[in-house]
């Protein structure tokens, strides 16, 4: 092996352990989020939730970390168009970076959002990336998962309730896929090439068969994992309502309606549950006369680990 060609192995295989690294982090964080016993309470409880908190945070950062790298390393700016998008794969990078590694230490909110954007910046980049023509980047599902990201992030950026997972449930196996294919085409020296020639009725049927699988499959995935979709069955929100007053109550899951209300004794509690709502207005009666109301939401709920706690305070029900 000559000098010359030693750089350029080294920067290939640099290039294929970025990707990897990219894929790897996201699937590992993917894993300990919903292995992590304090999922259910939210995005506040998970990243303090001990081994796997902080296992989640450091895949996010690694995910985050190695599209950097890919960003410095896949693009030499030879013009304006290649400078900006170096330049914003890495800057987008860097903040969903430190967003990341702030998650278990630092105000959870606004560090989530912090990786939130710097994924929206990220998926831009992909976009940019995959449109290019001719070259290793170029990948149609590349600008797929650059578009899922943007959209994504700009739905969840301001949601007080969100999933800490980028992407989506389902996302991370996509993204695994591309930056496998990504490393194996940099490593197997990708060149571009021509179409191979098939026949016409191979041609159609093919067509077929991508576009079922695209109507069937591919959109009905993609709007549940970026969404968030339809739970099969009855879904039921669990709670417990934890009586702090030293007389028996009534406890209506929605005020104004008397016929859900729930018996609960005095210093004792209960559990019960109902259908999942944005907001849950509940109120407390003692004989007939209000002692208490509030308006949960579904971050709320979490926030408390799924305990209500009614005291006495008339003030709230005006």
């Amino acid at each position: 092996m000559n000098e010359a060609a030693r750089p350029l192995d080294r920067r290939v295989m640099a290039i294929a352990c970025a990707a990897l690294l990219a894929g790897g982090g996201l699937g590992f964080a993917w894993a300990s989020t919903f292995s992590a016993s304090c999922l259910r309470y939210g995005l506040w409880e998970l990243f303090g939730c001990g081994y796997t908190g902080w296992a989640a945070a450091a895949g996010n950062a690694a995910a985050a970390a190695g599209c950097g790298m890919l960003a410095y390393l896949t693009l030499t700016p030879s013009g304006i168009a290649e400078r900006v998008l170096r330049i914003t794969g890495m800057g987008s990078s860097f903040v969903a970076t430190v967003g990341a590694l702030g998650l278990p230490v630092a105000p959870v909110d606004q560090f989530w959002r912090l990786v939130v954007l710097g994924w929206i910046g990220i998926g831009l980049w992909l976009i940019g990336l995959g449109v290019r023509r001719a070259t290793v980047t170029q990948s149609v599902l590349g600008t797929i998962l650059g578009g899922t990201l943007v959209v994504w992030g700009l739905v969840n950026i301001r949601n007080e309730d969100p999933l800490p997972v980028v992407g989506g449930p389902l996302f991370f196996l996509p993204f695994m896929i591309w930056t496998w294919r990504f490393a194996s085409r940099i490593a197997n020296g990708w060149r571009p090439g021509g179409v191979a020639s098939r026949r016409a009725w191979l041609r159609v049927a093919n067509d077929i068969v991508v576009a079922l699988a695209f109507v069937l499959i591919v959109i009905p995935a993609w709007l549940v994992s970026t969404f968030g979709g339809p739970i099969m069955g009855d879904p039921i929100q669990p709670f417990d309502v934890r009586n702090d007053t030293d007389e028996v109550i009534t406890f209506f899951t929605t005020r104004g309606q008397p016929a859900y209300g729930m018996v609960v004794g005095a210093r004792q509690t209960r559990s019960t549950g109902q259908f999942p709502r944005s907001s849950y207005p509940f109120s407390a009666n003692q004989g007939d006369r209000e002692i208490w109301c509030h308006t949960y939401t579904s971050a709320d709920l979490k926030r408390a680990h799924y305990v209500v706690i009614v005291t006495t305070d008339p003030a709230s029900c005006n």
